[in-house]
């Protein structure tokens, strides 16, 4: 009985609209980024670095935001937008592969701050880190997402979903898509686990 729970759990949504997989892991960051937000607000007398915390989120971070997420946009919905928008969408495209860009240089930073085990570094590039994630989410979903719903024709919509099934139907991008939405599960969950 666990298994099918976990099955379900960990589903890479196949039978989904192509948007609505990839609104659905918008939420599941947004989910993080709020365990993220408080963390940073956690009183001052308990403002101790939690190691086990920051390397989770590392992991999350580079694993399925950037290796699974930002990598099938990348690949498949943004030149289908740009493609289908013209002018118009690939200077979309071109901001949104920017902001990709900067967020994988502030994963490098937290990540380099996580290393040196010093709260104050790692503070500063998590709020950075945070706001900059924030703000690409709700760009991405305004001007790429929801216009996307409006224009896919159907041929695109079975070819964005085909491609998407591709890219995670291997067994170690599926067993990566679990463990990362069990680590955001963790993230999300009580202080306790992170203790130390």
């Amino acid at each position: 009985m666990s298994h099918g729970s976990n099955s379900r759990r960990c589903d890479d949504g196949a039978g989904q609209h192509p948007l609505d997989q990839l609104l659905e892991e918008h939420s599941l960051q947004r989910a993080v980024l709020q365990a993220v937000e408080r963390e940073l607000q956690r009183p001052p007398e308990d403002r101790s670095l939690r190691s086990a915390f920051w390397c989770q989120l590392l992991e999350f971070l580079v694993n399925f935001v950037d290796r699974h997420h930002a990598d099938r946009e990348e690949k498949l919905l943004f030149p289908v937008f740009a493609a289908q928008q013209g002018t118009a969408g690939w200077i979309v495209v071109q901001r949104l592969r920017a902001a990709h860009e900067r967020f994988r240089a502030a994963c490098r930073r937290l990540a380099e701050a996580v290393e040196r085990r010093t709260l104050a570094p790692v503070q500063q590039a998590a709020w950075s880190l945070a706001t900059l994630w924030r703000a690409h989410l709700d760009d991405e979903e305004a001007a790429l997402l929801r216009p996307c719903r409006r224009l896919l024709e159907p041929q695109v919509e079975q070819l964005l979903r085909t491609g998407l099934a591709s890219l995670s139907s291997c067994d170690h991008a599926a067993a990566g898509h679990c463990r990362c939405r069990q680590l955001a599960h963790c993230l999300g969950s009580t202080d306790a686990e992170f203790a130390g």
